[in-house]
């Protein structure tokens, strides 16, 4: 089994076995927020659920004191672990992402194969300063996300040098 932090063992090495880049140190508020915004109106549905169905009290206030653990554990604890999971290497003929805590993946893209790259920002992004990278393939695509808006701008410029996209902006 291969070391996830050592170089592969046969071949050369990915832009990723050396130039490993994290994501922005804003990437684990922004996913805090976005945890935020779906897990606690489930937590209230599951408060409301449990006291409106009549459950007995134990039944009704176990269901409650699990909602809102996971809810509070998802928010303060998750972002921070998958931000310290991801990283990417953009090297001269690939891209190497790697992400995933119980399911771990290790995306290498070669530059030959990408046919577009995308910036994207939405308003919790733009307001934090953050983007995302999505490189198309004819495969589909990959995404970057939660990287300095600026950092990302320089993604998709090298990217699309290197892939020789034409930028049309």
């Amino acid at each position: 089994m291969d070391d996830e932090r050592s170089p592969r063992s046969a071949g050369p090495p990915l832009p990723g076995d050396v130039g490993r880049q994290r994501l922005s140190d804003r990437a684990v508020a922004y996913w805090r927020i976005g945890t935020a915004i779906v897990a606690l109106p489930l937590a209230i549905a599951a408060t409301v659920a449990a006291v409106a169905s009549g459950a007995p009290g134990g039944l009704a206030t176990t269901i409650v004191v699990v909602a809102w653990v996971a809810a509070a554990a998802a928010i303060a604890l998750l972002p921070p672990i998958r931000r310290r999971r991801w990283w990417y290497a953009i090297g001269e003929e690939e891209v190497d992402l790697h992400h995933g805590l119980v399911i771990v993946t290790r995306t290498v893209v070669p530059m030959v194969r990408v046919q577009h790259v995308d910036l994207h920002r939405g308003p919790l992004s733009s307001q934090m300063r953050l983007a995302e990278i999505e490189l198309h393939t004819a495969a589909g695509s990959v995404r970057i996300p939660a990287l300095d808006r600026d950092e990302a701008e320089r993604i998709r410029l090298r990217v699309a040098t290197l892939a020789r996209i034409p930028d049309d902006l």
